[in-house]
C-alpha cells in the first residue's frame, strides 16, 4: 500500500513541477510536497492543511453559482490528489451533491479526466472509475461525452470511458436516445440541440457499442 502511495505520491510531484501547473498550485503545499522522504510525514502534512484548500466556493446568488458550474472550463489541481487525501475525495463527493446545475458534474468530470490525464499519464477510463467509487453516475460519463461532442470543445473523452459507463447502465444509456430525455439531463442548451445529440448518441451505441435493438432507428 504504501508502494502505491509512493508512486502516486511521484507522479504528483512530476505533474506540480510543469510550469503549465505550478502557479495554480498553493506555495505552501508545494514545500510540503518537495520536502523530505518520509511518505507518511509528507501525507499527514499534506492532510492537515488540505482541509483550507478543500473549502467550497461561495456565491453571492444561485445565478452565479449555476453559471459557474456549467463553464467549459473545469481545470483543477485537485483531481491530482484524489488517491492520496481523503480530503480532497471528500470534496469531490460533496461536490458532487452540490451541484445546482447538473451540466456542472458532466464539465468538471470533462476536467477531471483530462488534467489527469494531461499531468499524470492516467487513462480516462481509470479516472472515470475513481469518480464512480465517489458517487459520480455512468450517466455523467455519457452526458459529459455529448457534451465534448459539440458545445465544450475543450476536452475529448475517451471513447472507451463511454462504452464501459454504457455496460455499467445500460437502461440509462437507452434512456438517453429520447430528445425529452436528452433535454431534461442537459439543461440550459436550445432544444435544437437534442436532435445532434441523438444522432451522436445513436451512432455511438449502434456504432460503437454494437447495439442490435433498432426500436430506436425507426421511430
Amino acid at each position: 500500500m504504501m508502494e502505491e502511495k509512493k508512486a502516486q505520491l511521484d507522479k504528483v510531484r512530476r505533474a506540480f513541477r510543469n510550469p503549465n501547473l505550478r502557479g495554480w498550485i498553493p506555495r505552501y503545499l508545494l514545500t510540503i510536497l518537495e520536502q523530505g522522504d518520509d511518505i507518511e510525514d509528507t501525507l499527514s502534512k499534506m492532510g492537515q492543511v488540505m482541509p483550507k484548500y478543500c473549502e467550497p466556493r461561495k456565491f453571492a446568488t444561485e445565478g452565479l453559482q449555476s453559471l459557474d458550474e456549467g463553464s467549459e472550463k473545469q481545470n483543477d489541481w485537485r483531481s491530482l490528489l484524489v488517491e492520496l487525501s481523503p480530503v480532497v475525495r471528500n470534496f469531490w463527493v460533496d461536490r458532487y451533491n452540490n451541484y445546482i446545475n447538473p451540466n456542472g458534474r458532466y464539465q468538471a468530470l470533462l476536467g477531471f479526466a483530462d488534467m489527469r490525464e494531461r499531468y499524470m499519464g492516467i487513462s480516462h477510463e481509470s479516472s472515470v472509475q475513481l469518480l464512480y467509487g465517489m458517487g459520480w453516475k455512468p450517466m455523467d460519463t455519457m452526458c459529459a461525452y455529448l457534451l465534448s461532442m459539440t458545445t465544450n470543445r475543450m476536452y475529448s473523452l475517451s471513447p472507451d470511458a463511454v462504452r464501459e459507463a454504457v455496460r455499467l447502465d445500460r437502461e440509462a444509456a437507452v434512456h438517453l436516445l429520447d430528445k425529452k430525455v436528452l433535454g431534461e439531463e442537459i439543461v440550459h442548451h436550445h432544444f435544437s440541440y437534442q436532435t445532434e445529440w441523438q444522432k451522436l448518441w445513436m451512432e455511438f451505441l449502434y456504432l460503437f457499442c454494437g447495439f442490435e435493438d433498432q426500436t430506436f432507428l425507426h421511430m
